[in-house]
């Protein structure tokens, strides 16, 4: 204050009276120009404070702000409307005048009508529609207005959607804490307020759903939107196509929230919409969570609709994703040593029938031995392993053991090893056992024990602590112990042994 009051005193010769000022703002003359960067605010010599004692109140709100540099107004002008204020006329004015509602001061204004009525909420506002025209007409420049939206949700507390209607999208996208006051508002603002969220979202679809920010926006909607709102933004992403937003590194995750948000009859459309596209999918970067995504929320849909009784319908259901299913069976190897192929693979071990499992896994045995040893197909084989019964782990035993010395040597290998550490978790007894037993054959190349010569090995030694946990108790188990116990000495020397060794002894 004591700024501008230093500037009305270099002026004193040129300031009007404040009657006079009031009654004609618009033949006043712009004595300070380059203080207000905005072409339509007629920034005079004369601040407000001249005028608080002499303006009538009806008149203050119209012409403080007219006379207050842009910038400030908001800091410097905290008595142009309050209790002592007729609120309603003040704001008529600042709404009436043509000039006055293109320059940044609407927002201040906005700002200071909230507070003055004591309340967030745009439909208990008695003026809302003077609130409304006050808040979206602003100054010509688009990029500008956003700037002033964005300076106006961060200053004010109690801000809310209307007061930045026809600006949403673009605030929600302009930076962080913007997208943050819009998905806040979402989660807690009125049922009018997410409706006027959405209007604007459906208005801007296709610029959020490419949007780092405004994807993130949008997934909100299918969190905290009624269920009609879901249906018409569902709508909308269909319009927009939805095979594009799943192969996009934000539109993908629009389609991840809406798979686990929407109802069945929606579900069952988008999933329909990857017909003659999975494989196209499963090798993409995103398309693949977008499968995996599927798969998990019907299956989970399977699983929770059959607790509740409803025999037959679980089945039913996953036989929607029969298409998925036939697609990753007929490119079952391809797919197992592709980098985002194994993961459909794995989740379809996870949540298909037992019909659609065995096919799969009928399928990863015959090519187990080539998978087995790949950075990515092993994980394929360790969920068969998981996943399949008896004779699934049988299969893969036999493959690991099709000779002397082959499970040591897989047992050194850095992927394979994971397998065998996986089976000897999740196999049955007798495979332990087995398992043991050709870990205690002698390696013909050293003349010691298997085990020991594992223990030795930056990578096998992992698979000799699954085995000394999970050996079953008995005569394998001892022996094994025994074994170790005896070449000590041996293990000492070994920057590897020791995990063994602790615990052991």
């Amino acid at each position: 204050m004591s700024e501008l009051t230093k500037m009305n005193n270099e002026d004193e010769d040129n300031k009007l009276p404040a009657t006079e000022g009031a009654a004609n703002i618009e033949s006043t003359e712009c004595y300070n120009k380059e203080h207000c960067p905005s072409p339509y605010c007629y920034y005079t010599c004369h601040p407000s404070q001249l005028y608080v004692q002499q303006t009538s109140p009806a008149m203050l709100c119209y012409y403080d702000f007219q006379h207050l540099p842009c910038p400030q107004a908001y800091y410097y002008a905290p008595y142009l409307i309050d209790s002592a204020i007729s609120t309603a006329e003040a704001f008529r004015h600042c709404a009436r005048n043509k000039k006055l509602s293109r320059s940044r001061s609407n927002y201040h204004c906005s700002a200071k009508y909230q507070h003055a009525t004591s309340t967030s909420e745009y439909e208990e506002c008695p003026f809302s529609s003077i609130y409304k025209k006050a808040s979206l007409t602003l100054c010509g420049d688009y990029g500008e207005d956003i700037k002033r939206a964005v300076s106006f949700v961060k200053r004010d507390p109690n801000a809310t959607l209307f007061a930045i209607e026809g600006l949403i999208s673009e605030v929600a996208t302009a930076d962080d804490w913007s997208r943050l006051f819009v998905q806040q508002r979402l989660q807690v603002g009125s049922q009018k307020e997410k409706r006027l969220g959405l209007t604007a979202a459906l208005s801007s679809l296709s610029m959020l759903c490419y949007d780092k920010k405004g994807c993130s926006v949008l997934q909100d909607f299918f969190t905290y939107g009624t269920f009609e709102m879901k249906k018409e933004l569902m709508a909308a992403l269909f319009n927009e196509g939805i095979l594009d937003l799943a192969m996009d590194i934000h539109g993908c995750r629009v389609i991840q929230k809406a798979i686990r948000s929407i109802d069945q009859e929606d579900l069952s459309k988008l999933i329909a919409e990857f017909h003659d596209h999975v494989l196209t999918l499963c090798h993409d970067s995103h398309g693949n969570h977008v499968i995996q995504k599927c798969i998990q929320a019907q299956g989970v849909l399977a699983k929770t609709t059959e607790s509740k009784g409803n025999q037959g319908s679980g089945p039913n259901l996953m036989d929607r994703l029969q298409f998925i299913f036939d697609d990753v069976m007929a490119h079952i190897e391809p797919l197992c040593l592709h980098r985002f192929g194994c993961r459909v693979v794995q989740r379809s071990l996870e949540c298909s029938t037992e019909k659609q499992r065995n096919a799969l896994l009928e399928g990863i045995t015959a090519c187990n031995e080539r998978i087995v040893v790949d950075m990515y197909g092993n994980y394929v084989v360790q969920q068969a392993i998981i996943s399949g019964g008896d004779i699934y782990r049988n299969a893969i035993l036999k493959t690991l053991t099709k000779e002397d010395g082959y499970l040591c040597l897989l047992s050194r290998q850095k992927y394979a090893s994971n397998v065998v550490e996986r089976l000897l978790e999740h196999g049955s007894v007798e495979q332990r056992e087995l398992l043991i037993k050709e870990f205690l054959k002698v390696d013909r190349k050293s003349g010691l024990r298997s085990a020991v010569v594992m223990a030795q090995h930056r990578i096998a030694n992992y698979v000799i602590q699954k085995a000394i946990e999970f050996a079953p108790e008995g005569q394998q188990k001892q022996n094994l112990w025994e074994e170790l116990s005896r070449n000590r000495e041996e293990l000492v020397k070994s920057p590897y042994a020791k995990h063994i060794l602790n615990k052991m002894f």
